[in-house]
């Protein structure tokens, strides 16, 4: 019975703590891909804010999206050439497996902004730069409203890893 107790006890903390998100679409490729199983936490971020870089599950017009955090409260982002800058420094997407300033499918935002970042928000990019679906065409995103952090890839076994 004590056993049985143990792992209810267990599976409601990862129910509570955890969750599974089905990718749909490319927009976070390569790193997640159409049909990916993504673990992510719905803790993390109840004592500390989002970090740049870090890809969050958030729901945009009633759909669960996974995007990349370009910037925080206070920074300007801009896109010069298909490249991410934040201030006046670009930041290393190595992430984007060179498909950045590089790849013919980012024509739309070779260069646009600046975004200036409110504090309390986020701006928000899909790895995939072709992609609608970011800050760029919503808005900066409030952290409030961040239904957490994505950690791993669970399935496909041959896209596993932590992101």
């Amino acid at each position: 019975m004590r056993a049985l107790l143990c792992v209810a006890a267990a599976a409601a903390v990862v129910w509570l703590c955890l969750g599974v998100h089905v990718a749909s679409g490319s927009t976070m490729s390569p790193l997640v891909r159409d049909g990916d199983r993504v673990l992510w936490s719905r803790i993390t971020f109840l004592g500390r804010l989002p970090c740049r870089g870090e890809v969050v599950r958030v729901r945009v017009s009633g759909v669960s999206r996974l995007l990349r955090v370009a910037g925080i409260g206070g920074d300007t982002v801009h896109l010069r050439a298909g490249r991410l800058w934040v201030g006046d420094a670009p930041v290393d997407e190595s992430y984007l497996g060179g498909q950045s300033g590089n790849d013919a499918t980012v024509s739309r935002s070779r260069n646009s902004g600046p975004w200036r970042v409110p504090g309390g928000t986020v701006f928000l990019l899909s790895d995939r730069r072709d992609d609608e679906g970011d800050s760029r065409s919503f808005g900066c995103f409030p952290v409030a409203d961040i239904s957490g952090k994505a950690l791993f890839v669970v399935y496909p076994a041959a896209h596993r890893g932590w992101l």
